[in-house]
This record gives structure tokens, C-alpha cells and sequence, in this order.
């Protein structure tokens, strides 16, 4: 916060011990290069008791409560810290779903892809059409569940007569209750078996004929696990259709993105792209 060029008065009351630790820029405040765990552990302890100092100072200051530093202090210190015994700890988890810059408060932290936002992606996936189009996206921050926004696509592919007769997923959306949704909407949603112990018929360890998909070798077997190849368009969608059949799980893997089998041709999809998009 501008308390010190704004309201000096305030910033002088501080107690000087408080006010020599922030003279260093803001580049020094946190470096950790040189120090010893022990020590950056104390360096955090500080800032969270700082902080609630801070924060419980200007609680009822009319002009500085209202702005937005003063409030993303407090959200900051929620996150990052609790209070145990009624004395300030800096939380050992906060989670994905905490301030991770504060010029974008909205952006959080996903632990595989990092902080900031992803876009799960809606495409068409038929041998029938000549090209895959990609029908919807749906951002969302980075700590938000897949899962969970089965629903809104779901909803928003309707709204945008895109909805499928069928939906391939990745295992991420297939659990139960998303089935659920899709079937009151009439969709048949079709994904994976979660787990990593499902038989495939159509593969067969050499030594003891056991089913077992691509990337798994039987306990009998020696040598390393083969790499996965990583399917095509329409490898993928003749997977899914096998997997659609048989109801069996397999290895292959969706890149995170949904894929789905439309009703529409490639050239009814491309006819109406530009009108929808």
C-alpha cells in the first residue's frame, strides 16, 4: 500500500522495526539465496505476523480499507495463513485456488500445469469428416476441477445446437454424477475407466496370455514398460469407438482436451462455424 506518500502520518505511527523491514526493495524482501531452511522459514513467519499486524492496524481507517492493495492484503493473509492457538502460522497447504499475482487476482495455481488459466476444448472427432473442427472452449483458472465444468459445456454446446448424441472424455469427467448430467441432456458420455488395472482384450502379454493395454507389461515379463505412441485424430476416435463397444478401458491419452462425435458433417460444421463463432 501508498501509506507512506499518501497518508504519512499513519505510515510514521508504524513501529520503526516494522518500517526497517520493508525499506529494502521488493526484489530482497523474499530472496531466499543464502539462507538456510531454518531461516526462510522465520523470513515467512515474519511477513504472516506482519501482515496481520498491518492488516488489523487499518481495519477501521476509512481511507485506506476501501482500496484495493489494503483488500488484497487481507485475501493474501487469509490464504496464506490461520491462526492455531490464536497465534499467526503460515498454512502448511493453501491449495490452487490462492492469489498468485496480484496484478490478475483471478488467476490460481493447477500443481501439473502451473499458475494462471486453461481452456478445456470441445472438438468434433469422426472418421466421417473430412476436418475435426473445434466447437467450444471454456476458460477457467488453473485450480478449478475438470470435472466439475461438464455441466456448463454441456449446457453451452445445447445452447449452440452442438450438443452430441455421444461424448468421448477423458477419465477426468467420467465419474458418475457426470453421467448423470449427460443423460438428462441426452448424451451418452463415454470415457475411460478410472484405475490402472483394467484388462484389454485386445492386447495380450507374450508370457502368460494375461490382457493388458500398451503401456502395461505382465509381472512375468522382464524389460522396461513400452513408451505410449500418442494416437491420431482419428486413432483416438477408433479407440473410443472400440472402448464405446466394449466398455473396457485402454491407454489412450486425450490431452486433456474433450472430443466428441457430432451429428453434423465436417461441411454442415463448416458451413455454420463462421455464423456460431
Amino acid at each position: 500500500m501508498t501509506i507512506k506518500r499518501h497518508h504519512s502520518a499513519d505510515y510514521h505511527a508504524w513501529p520503526e522495526p516494522l518500517r526497517g523491514r520493508y525499506t529494502p526493495a521488493q526484489s530482497q524482501l523474499f530472496a531466499s539465496k543464502g539462507l538456510s531452511a531454518e531461516d526462510r522459514i522465520k523470513n515467512r513467519q515474519q511477513r504472516a505476523e506482519d501482515l496481520h499486524e498491518l492488516a488489523d492496524r487499518f481495519a477501521d481507517h476509512l481511507a485506506l480499507r476501501g482500496r484495493p492493495s489494503y483488500r488484497a492484503m487481507v485475501t493474501v493473509f487469509g490464504q496464506q495463513c490461520e491462526f492455531i492457538d490464536a497465534e499467526v502460522r503460515v498454512r502448511a497447504k493453501t491449495g490452487g485456488a490462492c492469489v498468485q499475482n496480484l496484478s490478475d487476482p483471478e488467476a490460481t495455481y493447477d500443481h501439473v500445469k502451473g499458475p494462471g488459466y486453461k481452456v478445456p476444448l470441445s472438438e468434433t472427432c469422426s472418421e466421417d469428416n473430412a476436418a475435426q473442427l473445434i466447437v467450444a472452449a471454456l476458460p477457467q483458472t488453473a485450480a478449478d476441477a475438470d470435472a466439475n465444468a461438464l455441466g456448463e459445456r454441456l449446457d453451452d454446446l445445447k445452447k449452440k445446437v452442438r450438443l452430441p448424441d455421444t461424448m468421448l472424455v477423458d477419465t477426468a469427467y467420467g465419474g458418475d454424477e457426470n453421467v448423470q448430467k449427460a443423460a438428462t441432456r441426452g448424451v451418452d458420455l463415454v470415457s475411460p475407466v478410472a484405475g490402472t488395472k483394467v484388462p484389454c482384450s485386445h492386447r495380450r502379454c507374450s508370457t502368460c496370455s494375461t490382457p493388458t493395454p500398451s503401456t502395461w507389461r505382465c509381472s512375468t515379463t522382464p524389460g522396461p514398460i513400452p513408451a505410449a505412441r500418442k494416437p491420431s485424430p482419428h486413432s483416438r476416435a477408433r479407440a473410443f469407438a472400440w472402448r464405446a463397444r466394449n466398455r473396457r478401458g485402454s491407454s489412450v491419452d486425450q490431452a486433456g482436451r474433450w472430443s466428441i462425435i457430432s451429428n453434423k458433417s465436417a461441411d454442415d460444421a463448416t458451413k455454420n462455424f463462421g455464423a456460431q463463432y
